[in-house]
This record gives C-alpha cells, sequence and structure tokens, in this order.
C-alpha cells in the first residue's frame, strides 16, 4: 500500500470511528422530535382547531382529495378535537401518547363517528403529562433532548393503560385504524414533513383513505403537535417516513389498581398530580450536568465540522497533487487525526456523564415517587386488540 493509499484509509478508519462513538447515538437511541417552535404551554382554542385541517392541506407533502377514496378511522372533525395543540419543548411523544390517553378515557366503546366536545377533558395538559414522564416510573424524557425510544411505552403504563405493540406496516396501522383504534406512530421527519433534515419524531395516525378501485392506501390521516397540524399525508411519503426499528403503540383498555394499605382504587393521574402540584422539575445538580452535555455536543459539532473542512482538502489537494509539501500533507493529515482523538474524548466522557446524571435522576425521580409506586393489585379492562386479537 502506497503511502498516499495508507493516509487516505486512515482518514476514513478516522471518520468511521468518530460516527461509531457519537453520531449514531443521536439517531438511534433519541427521538428529538424534529425542529418543533417552542410555544407557550397550552392547549389549542376552538378557532385554533378549526384551522387545524384547513390551513395544514397545502403543507408539503400534500395530498389532494379527489372525494372518490375509501375511507376508514377517525374523521378530520374528531381528530382535531383530539388534538391537544402545538407541542412546546421535545415533547412529541408526551403529546401523542396524550391523545391516546384523551381517546380511551372519553371514547372506549362508543361508535367513531361520535363529535362531541372531547376537548375539555381536562386530565391531561402538557404539565399532566409531563409528570406522568417521571411517576409512578420515571422515565429518561427531558424537554430539552426528547424521550429514548427505551421510554416509549412507559408514559402510557404511568398513565394505567392497557396497551399493544405491533411493527409498524401498512397492514398493521391500517387494520388498527380502520378498527377505530389511534395508534402511536414514530417517523423520520424528513419524509414526514419534506424537509432536508433528519430527526425522530412522534405522531399520531388515525385513518387511511384507499383508492376505490385497488383499495391500496392513498393517504393517512395523521395529528401532528410538531407542526400544530391534522393532515393528509400521501401513502408513499408517509410509509417511507416511519421507523421500521420501532413499534407502535395501541391503547386497547386500561387497568384498575387497587392500593393495599388503603384498599382503595389508585388513579395514577391524581396520584402523581398530587405528589408534583407544581409540575416536575429538573434537580438542580443534574442540570448542571446536562447544561454541560449540551456544551460538550455543540463543542464536538464545531470540531466535526473543522474536521470535515480538513478532510475537503485533504481529499480534493493533497492527492490530486503530488506537488504539495509533504509537511504539509502531515501537518493536515495530523489535524485530521488529533481532532478525531479530541471527538472521541469528550463522547467517552460525555457518556459518563450522561451515565451519572441519569442514574441521580432515577433515584430523585423514585424517590419522589414512594407513594404512587407502592405494589397494587391490578385488572385489566380491555378490549381485543385490532391486530393480533389478543
Amino acid at each position: 500500500m502506497t503511502n498516499g493509499a495508507a493516509q487516505a484509509a486512515a482518514v476514513r478508519s478516522a471518520r468511521l470511528s468518530v460516527d461509531q462513538a457519537f453520531g449514531p447515538s443521536i439517531d438511534t437511541i433519541i427521538v428529538p422530535c424534529g425542529l418543533s417552535v417552542p410555544e407557550p404551554d397550552h392547549l389549542a382554542t376552538t378557532s385554533a382547531r378549526s384551522e387545524m385541517f384547513s390551513k395544514c392541506a397545502n403543507r408539503q407533502p400534500e395530498y389532494k382529495l379527489t372525494g372518490k377514496e375509501l375511507s376508514a378511522g377517525i374523521g378530520t372533525s374528531l381528530a382535531t378535537r383530539l388534538h391537544p395543540g402545538k407541542q412546546s419543548y421535545g415533547n412529541c411523544v408526551l403529546q401523542s401518547a396524550q391523545q391516546l390517553i384523551r381517546w380511551q378515557k372519553n371514547f372506549r366503546n362508543e361508535l367513531v363517528t361520535t363529535v362531541g366536545d372531547i376537548f375539555g377533558f381536562t386530565g391531561l395538559s402538557q404539565q399532566d403529562m409531563e409528570i406522568l414522564s417521571k411517576c409512578p416510573t420515571p422515565t429518561r424524557y427531558r424537554r430539552d433532548n426528547g424521550t429514548p425510544t427505551g421510554d416509549l411505552q412507559q408514559i402510557l403504563y404511568n398513565a394505567g393503560m392497557v396497551i399493544h405493540t405491533h411493527p409498524q406496516t401498512a397492514e398493521n396501522i391500517s387494520k388498527a385504524v380502520s378498527a377505530g383504534y389511534p395508534v402511536q406512530t414514530f417517523h423520520n421527519v424528513r419524509q414526514l414533513w419534506a424537509v432536508e433534515h433528519d430527526g425522530g419524531h412522534a405522531i399520531v395516525t388515525l385513518g387511511v383513505l384507499r383508492d376505490p378501485d385497488t383499495e391500496e392506501p392513498t393517504a393517512y390521516l395523521v395529528n401532528d403537535t410538531g407542526t400544530g397540524c391534522v393532515k393528509y399525508i400521501p401513502a408513499g411519503d408517509y410509509e417511507s417516513s416511519l421507523n421500521k426499528k420501532l413499534n407502535m403503540n395501541i391503547v386497547v383498555g386500561t387497568k384498575t389498581c387497587i392500593d393495599p394499605i388503603t384498599k382503595k382504587v389508585v388513579d395514577p393521574v391524581k396520584c402523581c398530580r398530587n405528589a408534583y402540584p407544581k409540575g416536575i422539575e429538573q434537580p438542580a445538580e443534574t442540570a448542571s450536568m446536562y447544561a454541560d452535555l449540551k456544551s460538550m455536543e455543540e463543542e464536538i459539532k464545531k470540531m466535526k465540522k473543522i474536521q470535515e473542512e480538513y478532510l475537503k482538502t485533504y481529499r480534493n489537494n493533497i492527492f490530486r497533487n503530488e506537488d504539495i509539501d509533504q509537511n504539509l500533507r502531515k501537518s493536515i493529515y495530523n489535524n485530521i487525526v488529533e481532532l478525531n482523538d479530541n471527538i472521541n474524548s469528550i463522547a467517552l466522557n460525555m457518556n459518563k456523564i450522561k451515565k451519572e446524571a441519569e442514574e441521580m435522576d432515577n433515584k430523585y425521580w423514585r424517590n419522589k415517587n414512594l407513594n404512587c409506586n407502592r405494589k397494587k393489585t391490578c385488572t385489566d379492562s380491555s378490549n381485543k386488540c385490532p391486530i393480533c386479537g389478543a
């Protein structure tokens, strides 16, 4: 192998090690909710709800209704009543779960064509959902960093829901929504929003439109708190946006739990709300640690950008110009390797800090949740799953 080829291989290896050390963790572990714009912590007003469908109809990717489609699932009128408004922070998982809980608590065993105003259900504000992210069993959700994929079901469990999880396939989603069950689904915003960046995002899928001749799906009806929209997404864009590594969530019922000490039925939402009357607040010690992690993450981004410039120079100039001074060649290569070493070092330190912070958080929340997290005797009250029949 020539000296130039060896250096090129070293650069490729260095770049790969950076991706392995830091890059994939952002894409595969965290659901950061795309690029939502923080808004006041409120639920949508009646006038805002009336515009959720009409104003979003032309938003890309656009689906033009023909009026001939076969429709199944929850219609747009009821979908807008379920929609809690545009999200604040990175809480798409919480607010999509919120809609499934509200649906279950208000419309279980009722016809999906009911258009009564369920918006008035008061048990599920954004603050309540954040409380449920930590109580009775704490998850790793944070406002600035979304929800780790390992915690996607726990928020529904914390609310006392009985859920089924199934692979996110067009067939499974169509079965569920056609049977009248909204489902929590997980996507990449590049296809879902027709944008130029990637990002994990959770939404609620409520209905499906089909071609009258082929009966193939042509569009899916979604409630998206990231955009504040109730919208039909073309089937191709919707299906390509699905994160096939994750399972969708379906709420099929609720748990009734008896406290062994008081012998009374325990409502987890009420218990947790009483435990956190002012909402959740990040412990000061770990809040400082997460702030440090954010700064370190920004530092890595800057270093990666500089490294990319060095790599570009190395590829475009040095390999094509044999007259380049050997000392300059070596200097650029050494800069690339040094940056890579620094990035890896920071990434390893970040992993240690993150693990320590999460362990401290978990202990803190569990201590606060003792009254709501006692062992209980629970029974399920649920319908059969529309997909597996269990």
